[in-house]
């Protein structure tokens, strides 16, 4: 019989892919990094093949690697969210939150300081992915995500759109999508990328540098340090522009074909904590930029 991987290895395994470094992921997890490298080890042996191939700046899955994120991510956090709702229907002061990475790290944290000053009785329990959660299947976590917006979510900003950040030095050189052809542009893979932009303005693409990275989290940390141009969904780049941290390039801007969501947990099945939690989250949410 083929063995099976144990869970702590499909765990360590899901965290390289999400850190994109095994020395992030041995953070992540409160381990050694040669501890996170030889799980890796087992887990390939007990597959067969390699999960992962080196790049620049850290490690990025093989096709295979993506082929096993994919069909075990769903399960693996199924798990972990099951443990949390047990663990939240144990304790009413206990709140599960379920948050995209870009928006737990850029809009949430900063805000959250004031929800548990108000609730200081209060316990949260924050898990955070690039990646869509599966929906809650027992309804009591708070889930905030991104993507496509689902039949029963709340969308948080609005109609979105997308437009051009930069440092206000940088900004302040770009007039018009010629001038985007003096400097390098911050892209992602997917998504509301500078492609789909210029497809939807019309624009020649120009033709310049190009850094790519998987998540917005990255691209804006760049364009904060004077690295390049960044695309950003407006409700998300508020505090930036409002603390002049980045700065709007005047190319234009498009709608937004994916935005940031709001699923509340099932009023018949909420912790007090998470109904506290859910009124502040969405006051907060109709004032965004004010941190």
């Amino acid at each position: 019989m083929d063995p099976h991987p144990p869970l702590r290895l499909l765990h360590a395994f899901h965290c390289v892919v999400s850190e994109g470094s095994f020395t992030n992921a041995s953070t992540a997890l409160g381990v050694s990094q040669p501890a996170v490298s030889q799980q890796i080890r087992e887990l390939e042996t007990i597959c067969g093949v390699q999960l992962f191939r080196r790049t620049g700046r850290g490690v990025e899955p093989t096709n295979a690697g993506r082929q096993l994120a994919s069909s075990t991510r769903s399960h693996i956090e199924a798990i972990q969210h099951s443990l949390g709702a047990i663990r939240a229907r144990a304790k009413d002061h206990h709140v599960e939150v379920r948050v995209n990475s870009m928006f737990a790290t850029t809009w949430l944290i900063p805000r959250l300081a004031s929800f548990l000053t108000a609730n200081p009785d209060i316990e949260i329990d924050l898990t955070s992915s690039y990646w869509v959660y599966p929906t809650d299947p027992i309804h009591t976590a708070v889930q905030i995500d991104f993507g496509p917006v689902p039949s029963g979510a709340e969308p948080i900003g609005g109609d979105e759109i997308v437009l051009a950040v930069a440092t206000p030095s940088l900004a302040d050189r770009i007039r018009s999508t010629d001038d985007l052809s003096k400097h390098p542009l911050l892209d992602i893979r997917g998504g509301d990328g500078w492609a789909e932009f210029f497809a939807a303005t019309a624009a020649p693409p120009p033709k310049t540098r190009v850094h790519t990275s998987m998540t917005y989290l990255h691209t804006l940390a760049l364009a904060r340090r004077g690295l390049g141009v960044a695309l950003a969904h407006r409700f998300l780049a508020t505090d930036d522009l409002r603390h002049s941290t980045l700065a709007v390039v005047p190319v234009g801007t498009v709608p937004a074909r994916e935005q940031y969501y709001l699923i509340a947990p099932r009023s018949d099945r909420a912790t007090s904590a998470a109904e506290l939690f859910t009124t502040w989250l969405r006051r907060e949410i109709a004032r965004p930029g004010e941190v």
